[in-house]
């Protein structure tokens, strides 16, 4: 299982990465929630009254004592208070809106629209906002000024208090209480923005495909060389064709897919890899976790450039399974490495010599075998690997996915190092690492990736 560091660099890249694809959701929805509310959505209009409930009438109780009235004042207060949930639960009464549904009509001559009531207590105090709401503006002014009506009289007969006076009466509100369209459409565009960010980063962290050279450097170090990408070159691989695939050299006018440099980058590195044959020829294989990543491409290639600079080289297509190193290099031949194996015919009857005027030679697949690991287990093709050191400078082997068969790890045994290509968006890092644990199983010598 791969975990992600989630520190302050994941979050601002991911952000800086993101950020056009949230603007855009959020622009979306923002309108979305503009339009609903501009042109679907009713308006509702509010009106408010405000309420005092007193107590007692404090003239009529008091009798010249003074003290007598800070007490009554004070009990008044407490009690008051306490009586504001009295008052809050007589208006949700059906008793109430009865009367007020039966005086609407009765001076309407006309059903009492649907409407909602908000009741709210001043803290501390003995006021009462009772705020109407509904979808026309003189219809909220009127139920306001009923239902107001309605429950002075309530509490004067209900419960036995005189004291309770209007303080402001409804007023006609031509300006709507929602939809409140300019917070509709900030938080409708903060929504689109927030859910395609959770929606991105969910999809990030489930996908495990390497993306970059840093997320390669977290799973395996060195990494050798980085190869830019060409979208012309991946369309033309990907969809099948057959086409030069040697990008490394200048007469081949290929320059423009700026590759050149990197090969040349890789072949130097390579150069200060150890042979463990003293001053025999350097063997290495090129492998990928799972097919399609670019093996044969890198190691034909790299082949080109080593031959190019000079150095006698010699590349062999050790992928028995799905040759196509023929294709890469533009050589065609029906014999090859299977056939030696099976002796049909030997190293120099197979081998195509000085590959586009370099000194590089190549050693195709011939026909597909049946059992190709028995094949690169037998001694033979060890002793063909070191007949070859003793000719070549440099031998390049294109060896199958390490996943899914083993003939990746029986060659790499045979090789001053292996290196494993991986392919950006394709080679997840599960697999990478799968890879990697089965080479070094049988100590095979990763070099880099």
């Amino acid at each position: 299982m791969v975990i992600r560091d989630f520190d302050l660099v994941f979050f601002w890249t991911f952000l800086k990465r993101n950020i056009f694809v949230m603007l855009i959701s959020g622009a979306l929805l923002g309108c979305f929630a503009f339009c609903v509310s501009k042109f679907l959505m009713p308006k509702r209009y509010s009106s408010t009254a405000s309420v005092f409930v007193g107590r007692v009438d404090s003239d009529k109780a008091y009798r010249g004592d003074t003290s007598s009235l800070n007490s009554l004042i004070y009990r008044e207060l407490i009690i008051g208070s306490q009586l504001m949930e009295d008052y809050q639960e007589l208006l949700s009464r059906k008793r109430i809106a009865e009367k007020v549904e039966n005086i609407f009509t009765e001076t309407e001559g006309r059903k009492i629209p649907a409407y909602s009531m908000e009741v709210a207590a001043k803290k501390k105090a003995r006021f009462l906002d009772i705020t109407i709401t509904t979808i026309s503006p003189e219809d909220a002014q009127k139920i306001a000024e009923i239902i107001t009506s309605v429950f002075v009289n309530e509490t004067r007969e209900l419960l036995g208090i005189s004291n309770v006076k209007v303080v402001d009466y409804p007023k006609l509100m031509k300006k709507p209480v929602s939809p409140r369209i300019p917070r509709n459409t900030v938080i409708g565009f903060l929504l689109g923005a927030m859910g395609a960010a959770g929606i991105i980063f969910i999809l990030t962290i489930c996908d495990t495909k390497i993306y970059s050279p840093d997320e390669l450097k977290v799973i395996f170090e060195p990494v050798i060389g980085v190869l830019p990408r060409d979208t012309e070159l991946v369309k033309r691989h990907d969809s099948g064709d057959t086409f030069d695939q040697i990008v490394t050299l200048r007469s081949t006018g290929e320059d423009k897919h700026n590759m050149t440099e990197s090969f040349r980058s890789l072949r130097n590195n390579l150069q200060y890899i150890d042979s463990k044959h003293n001053d025999d020829g350097k063997v290495f294989a090129f492998t990928s976790s799972t097919p399609g990543e670019g093996k044969t491409f890198t190691s034909a290639n790299i082949a080109v450039s080593l031959a190019e600079a000079g150095y006698k080289t010699v590349i062999i297509n050790c992928d028995l399974h799905k040759p196509a190193l023929s294709n890469a290099l533009g050589v065609t031949s029906t014999q090859g490495i299977v056939n030696v194996l099976v002796g049909e015919a030997t190293i120099n009857d197979v081998t195509i010599r000085n590959i586009r005027d370099l000194s590089l030679d190549v050693i195709l697949c011939g026909p597909i075998p049946p059992n190709p690991s028995r094949l690169l287990l037998s001694d033979e093709f060890a002793q063909i690997i070191a007949n070859l050191r003793k000719e070549y400078e440099y031998i390049i082997l294109d060896a199958p996915p390490v996943l899914g068969v083993s003939d990746a790890t029986i060659i790499g045994k045979l090789t001053d190092g292996i290196v494993l290509v991986s392919r950006g968006g394709q080679c997840r890092k599960e697999q990478l690492l799968y890879a990697i644990e089965l080479l070094s199983q049988v100590n095979v010598n990763i070099i880099g990736a």
